[in-house]
């Protein structure tokens, strides 16, 4: 029978994913268990050796001759384990969750722009900068289908979202027609060719307010005039959303 843990009186997560489930609501209980069993383990195995090396051994021989060694080593080798195996857990816990709120508020984001005309089509997405490389990455998105677009990698100035970063303010432009014909072979694979506007707002450092570290773009199939990019409202409500996430990007 597979192991479930029942959630909102549902059981939704089974087997390693139930586990897991465990393990990280329980963190603190199973990391107290495995130190309190490490340090008996080490205390017991340490003291033996004392023993020995009060008998007269070297510490070496002293080592050799505790009896079963091996078991002594093997049990704080898997507790240590356990351990790291425990914080990994956490961490990717940790950045999933966090995916999954800046997904939600990239939505609700969204909506802001299209309600109460849920059927326009509209994306959101925020790249990080890298000065160094002079590049920019996409880390998070929302209604991005394809997979190339959900990891691209641009050219820090590239585009729209470039002008944004430039100048320090938010952007609205309509794309031609053939605009897909003006990029890069590689630019070509992160770029949906139906698209018709963008708008791009700059995510401003947490701790200098004068230095841009990422881009929120939202864009969309639809003509610009129909999504109102170009107004001083829109341009105001995606600043304000890009103000949002300056803490998540610049942490």
């Amino acid at each position: 029978m597979e192991f479930e843990i029942p959630v909102l009186g549902k059981s939704v997560l089974k087997g390693k994913k139930a586990m897991k489930w465990i393990v990280i609501k329980y963190k603190v209980i199973f990391n107290t268990i495995l130190s309190i069993i490490e340090s008996i383990i080490l205390g017991i195995y340490l003291s033996l050796i004392a023993s020995k090396i009060g008998d007269g051994y070297s510490l070496i021989e002293a080592i050799q001759k505790v009896k079963n060694s091996y078991i002594y080593i093997f049990i704080l080798i898997i507790c240590l384990a356990l351990q790291i195996y425990i914080e990994q857990l956490m961490k990717n816990h940790s950045k999933k969750s966090k995916e999954e709120l800046v997904n939600s508020i990239l939505k609700v984001a969204c909506d802001s722009f299209v309600y109460p005309h849920s059927n326009y089509n509209i994306r959101a997405i925020i790249t990080v900068c890298d000065y160094k490389r002079l590049k920019r990455k996409t880390v998070y998105s929302y209604n991005i289908l394809a997979s190339p677009e959900k990891f691209a990698e641009y050219d820090l100035y590239f585009g729209i979202t470039g002008e944004a970063l430039k100048k320090k303010i938010p952007i609205a432009q309509a794309l031609s027609d053939n605009h897909i014909d003006t990029y890069d072979e590689e630019t070509k694979s992160y770029v949906e060719p139906r698209l018709k506007c963008v708008l791009a707002a700059p995510i401003f450092s947490n701790h200098n307010n004068e230095r841009v570290v990422g881009i929120l773009a939202f864009d969309s199939m639809e003509s610009i005039e129909k999504m109102k990019f170009d107004t001083d409202k829109s341009k105001e409500i995606a600043q304000s959303w890009a103000d949002i996430f300056t803490n998540i990007v610049d942490e």
